[in-house]
């Protein structure tokens, strides 16, 4: 397609706001508000591509859906919608119910900060490859639960609450691996529910992980680690 010349420096302007996703952080950040700096994640090492539209790879993974769709019963339906809304507070289920924001209120302050360094790297991620949901490729692919409008790629539930178990961990390391099963079961739900190819999942674990390790090792998460297992040791759940 020609470009007119006159308008060159807009085009160029508005192809690198399209291709921005892959190398910037969202917009919608707000700088300072988590403990990392803006390009701290290099999502394009941490992650690969997702398959291709039109691969042997999709196709794959469109057919295992398709197969879990078969053999999803009202119970799986009923497991999926009870799920509690996405926030730290769905592990109260192995914490207990003093695990809330208003008895913990240094410990809330830690999480939102983690969150809105996940919410930042997930936002950049899913612009970067802008993966089309499962449904859009294959027309038989029904979901059980309302259909999100963001990009597939990575899935922002299993890699938001893997990040809330992995710091959880770090403060009930005698509950880590039920944590960790937790936020595997919200990242299953997805892959379930028929909202989520399966390397949806894993991309939001690995990135996760990532994003964790790089929160762990700055100096203001362990500030603020130190005053939550303060609070913890007045208020045990």
């Amino acid at each position: 397609m020609k470009i007119i010349p006159s308008l060159r420096p807009m085009a160029i302007l508005i192809a690198s706001v399209l291709l921005s996703g892959c190398a910037a952080q969202s917009p919608d950040t707000q700088p300072g508000a988590g403990y990392l700096p803006p390009g701290a994640i290099n999502i394009k090492k941490v992650l690969a591509d997702p398959p291709a539209d039109n691969s042997a790879a999709a196709r794959t993974e469109l057919d295992r859906l398709l197969a879990i769709q078969a053999k999803r019963t009202p119970q799986d339906v009923a497991r999926i919608m009870s799920e509690p809304p996405l926030s730290p507070y769905l592990f109260s289920s192995v914490l207990g119910s003093s695990f809330n924001a208003q008895t913990l209120p240094a410990t809330d302050a830690l999480l939102k900060r983690v969150s809105a360094d996940a919410a930042a790297v997930i936002d950049q991620a899913k612009a970067c490859w802008n993966r089309k949901r499962p449904w859009v490729l294959e027309a038989r692919i029904q979901p059980c639960i309302a259909k999100p409008t963001d990009p597939s790629y990575p899935s922002a539930r299993a890699a938001r609450s893997r990040v809330w178990a992995v710091i959880l961990g770090q403060l009930f390391p005698a509950r880590k691996s039920q944590l960790l099963a937790a936020a595997d079961q919200v990242a299953q739900n997805r892959i379930d529910a028929g909202v989520h190819y399966p390397t949806d999942v894993e991309a939001g674990k690995a990135l996760a992980d990532a994003i964790a390790d790089k929160i762990i090792q700055t100096p203001a998460f362990a500030a603020d680690m130190a005053a939550a297992r303060a609070e913890l040791a007045k208020v045990k759940p």
